[in-house]
């Protein structure tokens, strides 16, 4: 699912001559993490890691 909306995204990008490409990461928690900050803390360094390992990537985690 996630790779189909990259490729949406990046056929849009090519069609209208855009230098972007789209990297995806996703968080899923098995227990809410104890506060919001803690989730968007948990997805931002995942949103760092997915665009360190190249571009037009995406990654899906799934924490405890």
């Amino acid at each position: 699912m996630l790779d189909g909306l990259r490729s949406i995204f990046s056929e849009t990008m090519k069609t209208h001559g855009w230098p972007i490409s789209v990297s995806i990461g996703a968080m899923s928690y098995l227990r809410a993490p104890a506060s919001l900050e803690e989730a968007v803390r948990s997805a931002d360094t995942l949103m760092y890691q997915v665009k360190a390992s190249g571009k037009d990537r995406v990654h899906v985690e799934l924490a405890g």
